[in-house]
């Protein structure tokens, strides 16, 4: 037998931790356990990051007041660290976060220009938050995604550009920063990728950017995968280009599917590359609504087969948020999905090797206490999960109501171990094992 201990966060309610126990099998058997709030208002702009820590995992934020929160949580719930981090005078804007080995590096918008910056584990700045250079004037930037690299760092983000003077509509393109493990800028390139454009009209558009493109590095290769307009006939659909870490073009623009999809998200092991999206297709009552598919890829950008879809065929057609996470070796696609006759929300996912081969069929991890019961159906915006080998954390967002929920899936590996109990984390929880000493992790 193995012990499965799961944790699940919902903002407005909080349970105490619990344990199931659940038969060894050759899958993930994940497991709903508990829930808590976030102290602050959530919404679109509250998008956030989070990384696995060497023995925790810490998890960064930027609330609508546009501050940088960031947290550190402990695997028995408690919170090691809830601090405010940044220039007070930046408005902070989709930050992301990777553990270094020695700290945590930060990379955020600050909604026309863009910040780096790297703290201890004590929230104390080691590199104070420093200007990344190339935004042109009168554009906005957005979704960073930030990756420790043996070299230094590497910054990935958006910066959208007005089509006139003035117009709500904005050009987009992916930005790529390489740093040193002293923070100092190396070389920025923009990726002359033309992205779907985004308008800003009123609020509309705000917190979207972040499904717009996902970055994943493979070796001496790095796999972007965008929303564009590509393919013959050239349609916007989930595209995809791969770049060496200079970012110079090794393989050109194509789709990343057979089929017309969105919202790409990426996972690597460092050989294969895995990527989720979600077709949007008419609503029903013949087969239409969202479909989510995942195909894997080498190092290259080649595909190792044609996409499969991985969510219940039988499901009503209201499945959000796709993304992929690696697992103990394997990669996980998932998603939201909210029952459309009790409005409840489960987690399901499914399972396959390193080499993209289905191992497990869709997997559903519900709330039998059912404290979100009723919710607004928008929950599924911002889904991700991180893996830290034992323990697995998750993360949901609702953009409509100030809700920001919080699955935690943590599996144990064999053994009757006992596992602290503990209150429900804030946000996030860490891992400590005996005698593991955190080193540099490549993500």
């Amino acid at each position: 037998m193995d012990r499965t201990v799961a944790w699940m966060q919902w903002m407005g309610r909080v349970v105490a931790v619990g344990l199931m126990l659940i038969a060894n099998s050759s899958s993930a058997q994940l497991e709903f356990l508990g829930a808590a709030k976030l102290p602050f208002s959530s919404g679109v702009g509250t998008l956030g990051d989070m990384s696995f820590g060497g023995d925790e995992f810490g998890v960064i934020y930027s609330p609508l007041d546009t501050s940088l929160r960031l947290y550190r949580f402990s695997l028995a719930g408690t919170t090691l660290l809830d601090r405010t981090i940044g220039n007070p005078a930046s408005a902070y804007y989709e930050p992301s976060i990777c553990w270094d080995g020695t700290g945590y590096a930060i990379a955020s918008s600050s909604i026309t220009q863009a910040e780096f910056m790297k703290v201890d584990e004590a929230g104390d700045s080691v590199v104070p938050p420093t200007g990344l250079p190339g935004i042109p004037f009168g554009g906005r930037t957005a979704a960073f995604r930030i990756r420790c690299t043996a070299t230094g760092y590497s910054i990935f983000g958006l910066v959208l550009t007005p089509s006139a003077p003035g117009s709500s509509l904005y050009y987009t393109g992916v930005h790529l920063w390489t740093l040193s493990p002293a923070g100092v800028v190396q070389s920025h390139v923009d990726l002359n990728l033309q992205l779907a454009p985004i308008s800003y009209i009123g609020t509309a558009g705000i917190g979207t950017e972040k499904e717009y493109y996902d970055v994943a590095i493979a070796g001496s290769r790095v796999l972007v995968a965008y929303s564009a307009e590509c393919g013959s006939p050239a349609v916007f659909q989930t595209c995809y280009s791969v770049f060496d870490t200079a970012g110079n073009l090794t393989r050109a623009e194509a789709p990343a599917t057979t089929i017309t999809s969105t919202g790409p998200h990426l996972a690597t092991d460092g050989v294969t590359i895995g990527l989720a999206t979600l077709r949007q297709e008419q609503m029903p009552p013949l087969g239409g609504g969202n479909k989510l598919y995942v195909r894997f890829f080498d190092a290259n950008g080649s595909p190792l087969a044609v996409e499969q879809r991985y969510d219940a065929a039988g499901d009503f057609p209201f499945g959000y948020a796709p993304t992929i996470f690696l697992h103990q070796g394997h990669f996980f696609p998932a998603y939201v999905y909210p029952n459309p006759f009790t409005l409840d929300y489960l987690i399901k996912y499914a399972e396959y090797d390193e080499d993209g081969i289905l191992v497990a069929t869709t997997t559903t991890v519900g709330d039998p206490h059912d404290y979100v019961h009723g919710a607004t159906i928008n929950l599924g915006i911002d889904l991700q999960l991180v893996s830290a080998g034992t323990h697995l954390l998750g993360k949901g967002q609702d953009g409509v109501v100030t809700i920001t929920p919080m699955l935690f899936l943590v599996p144990e590996p064999g053994g009757w171990q006992a596992l602290g109990f503990g209150a429900a984390a804030l946000g996030l929880f860490v891992t400590r094992r005996p005698g593991r000493t955190p080193t540099a992790r490549v993500t």
